[in-house]
């Protein structure tokens, strides 16, 4: 359970649960008072840049990658390898995740098959 919570980088409402990422990693809520921190499969805190959401399905990016929020274990599973020149924004649209960078441009990811 985290104690204090760093720096926020982003915020989203997913059904009944806050998500955020602040410097040390993310963390979810379904009150708003106690909350739990997401890592990997291995325990590992994911520190992201930006947080992005079609319906139920959270997504995630960082120069580390992108991911994918697991719905039955609350776990990011990494969808990407890493992605280069700094992640600047992240948005889902017809099944493609769009990745602003800094230093290159727009990539995206087709993410049929990656659900």
């Amino acid at each position: 359970m985290m104690r204090k919570l760093p720096h926020f980088k982003d915020i989203v409402y997913v059904g009944n649960t806050v998500y955020i990422i602040t410097t040390d990693g993310g963390a979810m809520s379904n009150d708003g008072e106690n909350w739990q921190p997401l890592t990997n499969e291995k325990s590992v805190p994911i520190t992201l840049s930006e947080l992005a959401v079609k319906g139920t399905t959270l997504y995630g990016a960082s120069e580390t990658g992108a991911y994918r929020l697991s719905n039955e274990t609350n776990t990011w599973i990494q969808i990407a390898p890493e992605v280069p020149g700094g992640v600047t924004s992240l948005v889902v649209a017809d099944d493609v995740l769009y990745v602003g960078t800094k230093h290159c441009g727009i990539l995206h990811l087709p993410l049929r098959g990656l659900q």
